[in-house]
């Protein structure tokens, strides 16, 4: 098992390591490009791969209340305008993160409404991370904000993912769906 969470640059060099060695692998680079995506793709034809924009549940617990709002807002008749801010420590190099863009992603997905109108970064201020979808109506506004003060929020989502990739098939598998699976589905 391995958990890559260095930058997309070194992910083909991991992917070529985890086929040689048959070890499944939870890629979780903030930065992955076209070429780190593809090799894990292709890695996932052999071993299990988790690809993750960001370990931790709150994250994901962000993703479904926003995949909720979405279903909600497409019934009304003005739907709200959405908008994403994101904020890492000085030292975060991609812009917009990986975390706003699936954020993003997922009301533009989720909501059929059009696009989110803006995703602003900004590089300052404690660490980690906040991420925020505002969705602002006429006269009020909705934030849905998760707000991560250490990196240990990350620990549970890694260790749930490798034991899981421990003993899943070979296959190509998106956290916020494993986690959808252990959370939600297998839950009593």
């Amino acid at each position: 098992m391995v958990i890559d969470a260095s930058r997309g640059a070194v992910l083909p060099l991991t992917a070529a390591y985890c086929q040689r060695a048959g070890a499944a692998l939870i890629a979780c680079a903030s930065d992955l490009d076209s070429e780190g995506i593809d090799a894990a793709r292709a890695l996932s034809a052999q071993v299990p791969v988790v690809q993750a924009t960001n370990l931790s549940i709150g994250h994901w617990l962000q993703n479904r209340l926003t995949r909720s709002a979405a279903s909600i807002m497409r019934r009304l008749p003005d739907p709200p305008v959405a908008s994403v801010l994101e904020r890492h420590t000085a030292a975060k190099r991609d812009r917009p993160s990986a975390s706003a863009r699936a954020l993003a992603a997922t009301w533009e997905t989720a909501s059929g409404v059009g696009e989110v109108t803006e995703v602003v970064s900004y590089r300052a201020g404690l660490a980690v991370s906040e991420h925020t979808l505002d969705l602002t109506f006429p006269c009020e506004t909705v934030s849905l904000r998760h707000d991560v003060r250490d990196l240990g929020a990350a620990v549970f989502g890694a260790l749930a993912a490798a034991d899981w990739a421990h003993d899943a098939p070979v296959g190509f598998y998106l956290i916020n769906d494993l986690f959808d699976r252990l959370l939600v589905e297998e839950s009593p």
